[in-house]
Order: C-alpha cells, then structure tokens, then sequence
C-alpha cells in the first residue's frame, strides 16, 4: 500500500471517528432542539394561554361582582365593558391553548374546559343584562343568579382549566427529564468515542511516520540539501549516485538530470526564436512598405476615376439636355408641318376666290363694254354713261390684271409651301432619330456612370484592404518586437539555472528539436499573398 493510501486511510479513520462524535452530538442536539420547541410551542405557551385565560375569568367575574355593586348607570356601563372586554380575551385565549394540547389528554382536558366556559358564559351574560337596569327585582335576581348557578358553572370551568394547567406542568416536567437524560448519555457516548479517536490518532500516526521515513528513501535532510539547490537554481549537483538511492531522494536526483538537458534545449530554442522574430520583423518592415506603395497607386487611381466619373456625368447632363431639344426640335418641326399644309389649302383656296374674282372682273368688262356700245347708240344723251362704263371697264382691267397676278403668286407660294412641307416631312423622321440616338448615348453615359462608381467603390475596398494589410504588418511587426523581448525576457530567466559546462557546449538534444520544431509552428514561412504585394 502507498503512502497516499496510508495516510488517506489514517485520516479517514480519525475523520470517522469524528464525523461519528459530530453525527451523535448533531443528533442529540436536534432531539434537545425539537424538544425545547415543543416544550416552548406546545407545553409554555399552551400553559401560558390556559393560566391567562383563567386569570380573565376571574377578572370577568370580579367586573360582575362591582356591576351588581355600582349604584350608578356609568360605574355599571363601565364594568360592563371591562367585562365585555375579559369575556373577548377569554375566547382567543382558549382559542389558542386548543391548538397547543396535542395528545389525547390534553384534547380532552380543553374540551372539558371550553365546556365549562360555554356553560357558564350565558349565565354571567344574562346577570350582566338583569344587573345593568335599576329595577331592584332584576338586580335581586341578577345577584341570586351570580351567587348560584353561575358560582356552581364558574367553579366547575376553574376546576377544568386547573387540571389542563396542571397536565402542562407535568408535560413540560417530563420533557425536561427527557432532555437531561439524554445529555448524560451523550456525554458518556463523546467522551469513549473522543478517547478511541485519540488513541486510534497516535497509533496512525506512528505508523505513518516510519512509513515516510521509508518513502523518502534516507533522512530527509538529504532530500532537502538537494530540493534547496534546484530551487537556487543550482543543478551542478553530483547525480552519481542515483542508481544507489531510493524514494524522492532517487526522484530528485533523476529530476536534476532531466531539468538540466530541458534548461540546456530551452536556452538554444529561445536563442533561434530571437533570430526568427528579427526576421519576421524585417518582413512586416517589407510588407509596410509595399502596402504604403499600393495605398498611394490606389489614391492616384482612385482620383483618376473620380475624374473620370465627373467627366461622364457631365456628358450625361448634355446628352439628357441635348435629348430633350431634340425631342422639342422634332415636336415643332411636325407642328411647323401641318401649319404649312394648312397654310397651302388656305392659299388654294385663295386662288380658287381669286379665280372667281376673275371672271366677275371679266364679267364687269363685257357689261362695261355692252354699257359703251348702248351708250354710244344714245348718242349725246349717253356720253356720260359712256364715261362711267368707260371708267368701269378700266376697272374691271385693272382688277383682272391684278387677280392674273395674285393667282399667279398664289401658285408660285402653293409651290413653295408644298416643297416646304415636302421637306418638313424628311427632316422629321431625320429628328426623331436623332433624339432616338441621344437617348442611346444618355443610357450609355449612365451606364458608364454605373460603371466608374462601381469601380470607385472597389478603389475604396482596395483601399480598405491595402490599410488592413499595412496595418497587419504593422501588427505582425510588433508582435515580432514583443515575441523578441519575451524571448530575451525567458533567456534571462532560464539564466536563472547554472548548469555544467559540459551540458552548455552539446549541440541540441531530441528535446532541442521539439523546440525547434516549436519555434517553426511559432514563426511560419510568409504566406504568397504577402509575396504578390
């Protein structure tokens, strides 16, 4: 059996022993406990109720006594209520003491009390009624009442209420014996369990410490000198003798042999993780570098489209302007059309009057030629009308000439008009396609628009990834710089164990190389990524 066995079984037993002494005494004081609270719950307060509710019958009847005395209707009002008043206690009084009278007896014994007091109640009340008037008879027969049959109830329920008092006091006295009986014998029960415990204790005890002394493997002061030196940090400590010793001391010493090749393989793997923080600290300078390259291309870049993007939304302002001029320019060419065709009918309908106007011109000219040839035929007497046909005819030339004339530029403007619409209605469609292909160039210049802000907002994620990228190296460099100090900060503590010479100058052990390995997990090769950057 080991020694952690032994020991575990010595204190489990004295803690047996104790746990055994603290078992019994919790018992007994729980049993002490629950009968001191059955001895205050039940026995002193159920004891105290029925001697309270005794001592208010006897104030009730006192209160009787000086109503059927009092010679004045305020001393009886007043003893009336003092009455009153210990008759109300009386009842909560009882109330209560029967919750406290648990056993057989007891139920008994109130029962034979409230009975009493039941009894007795109605007659007191009744000579309280006859004895508050001032009628003599009813006072004579109040007081006949008070001295006969209510004494004989009165004493009947103070019999009651003295046998369950007096079964209270002998509850209580026996729960005292009880408790006291079961002191004396929990004493006795410690006291043996205390002195085997003590005797039990010493003999472990004994047993145990020849048991240590040959787990140790020698004097402890040995196994001491040698724990004192590794805790100074001295392990130039002779282990020749390990194969001789036995217990800790041998444990020590073997422990020696191996913190000395663990220090040995820690001071060379923090001597590589220094030079591998120094080179990871270059590469984070590199990468800082080219990320601070990239941020500054990726400003210019970003500002050359920003440039770019303003230059299309102002082509696309002039197209969506150029658009609607277009489509206003179309709108009034086909107005100016149809103006110009109604403008050709009007003008043929003027050569159609004017057609008219020549032939009543025409008309006119014959009549006025009639009108000379008839006048002529009256000779003198128709001279004058000669003059007036003559002057009509020249009239009716002249408007003839005229209308020649105006039917003649009516045909020349009807010509023109007529090439002018023609034209119209080319340059229309042509206008229409015009602003067909402004729309065209204005959803191009949106979509170019699109474009530069899509790339406006790569440029802007680019750019968040070149920070994020200048910033992780500024990180990974300082994460260098920290993992250099605490590297020189472990050096300097591993400093603290003095080893041999000849353990100093080996090159590294299998343990060197867990380490080295270690220091490669620690400080990884640069990924490709950073590589392109």
């Amino acid at each position: 059996m080991g020694i952690r066995a032994r020991l575990l079984v010595g204190f489990l037993l004295v803690a047996f022993m104790s746990l055994l002494v603290g078992i019994v005494g919790l018992r007994n004081m729980r049993v002490i406990n629950d009968a001191a609270d059955t001895m205050y719950e039940n026995e002193l307060l159920g004891l105290s109720y029925i001697k309270e509710a005794n001592l208010n019958t006897l104030y009730a009847v006192r209160a009787e006594k000086n109503l059927l005395l009092a010679d004045s209707f305020e001393l009886k009002n007043q003893y009336a209520s003092a009455w009153k008043k210990s008759v109300e206690t009386v009842d909560e009084l009882l109330a209560e003491a029967g919750k406290r009278f648990v056993t057989e007896g007891g139920q008994a014994a109130v029962s034979k009390a409230l009975d009493g007091y039941n009894s007795w109640l109605p007659l007191t009340t009744q000579v309280i009624e006859l004895g508050s008037s001032h009628d003599m008879e009813k006072i004579i027969a109040a007081k006949k009442l008070s001295m006969e049959a209510a004494r004989t109830q009165f004493d009947s329920m103070d019999s009651a209420l003295t046998d369950a008092t007096d079964r209270k006091e002998n509850n209580a006295h026996s729960i005292a014996e009880q408790t006291s009986a079961l002191y004396r014998s929990s004493v006795i029960l410690m006291a043996c369990v205390i002195v085997a415990a003590v005797l039990l204790g010493g003999t472990i005890g004994f047993l145990l410490s020849n048991s240590v002394l040959k787990t140790v493997g020698g004097e402890p002061a040995l196994v001491e000198q040698v724990a004192d030196k590794v805790a100074a940090g001295d392990l130039e400590i002779d282990i020749s003798a390990v194969e001789k010793a036995t217990g800790i001391r041998r444990s020590l010493l073997l422990m020696v042999q191996n913190l000395s090749s663990i220090v040995a393989d820690i001071q060379n793997a923090t001597a590589q993780v220094a030079t591998g923080s120094e080179e990871i600290s270059s590469t984070s300078e590199n990468l800082s570098q080219g990320s601070a390259e990239q941020a500054s291309g990726a400003e210019e870049v970003s500002s050359s489209i920003e440039e770019m993007g303003a230059t299309i939304k102002q082509n696309m302002d002039n197209a969506a302007m150029t658009e609607k001029i277009a489509l206003q320019a179309a709108t009034d060419a086909a107005k100016g059309g149809t103006a110009v065709g109604q403008a050709v009918q009007a003008i043929r309908e003027i050569s159609g009057k004017i057609g008219i106007i020549e032939e009543i011109a025409r008309q006119t000219n014959l009549l006025a030629l009639n009108a000379a040839i008839e006048a002529a035929r009256a000779g003198d007497a128709g001279k004058g009308f000669a003059v007036v046909a003559s002057e009509v005819r020249k009239l009716a030339e002249r408007s003839q000439h005229a209308s020649a004339e105006i039917s003649s530029l009516s045909k020349t403007t009807v010509d023109t008009a007529t090439q002018a619409g023609e034209l119209i209605d080319k340059i229309v469609p042509d206008i229409r396609k015009t602003a067909d292909l402004v729309q065209e160039i204005s959803a191009a210049s949106r979509e170019q628009g699109t474009g530069a802000d899509q790339i406006t907002n790569a440029m802007v994620q680019l750019d968040t990834v070149i920070q994020q990228n200048a910033s992780s190296s500024e990180e990974l460099a300082s994460m260098a710089e920290e993992l250099s100090g605490q590297a020189s900060a472990l050096s300097e503590t591993i400093a603290f164990f003095r080893l041999k010479k000849t353990e100093e100058v080996n090159g590294p052990s299998q343990t060197n190389k867990k380490g080295e390995e270690r220091v490669t997990a620690i400080v990884p090769a640069v990924p490709a990524d950073f590589e392109d950057l």
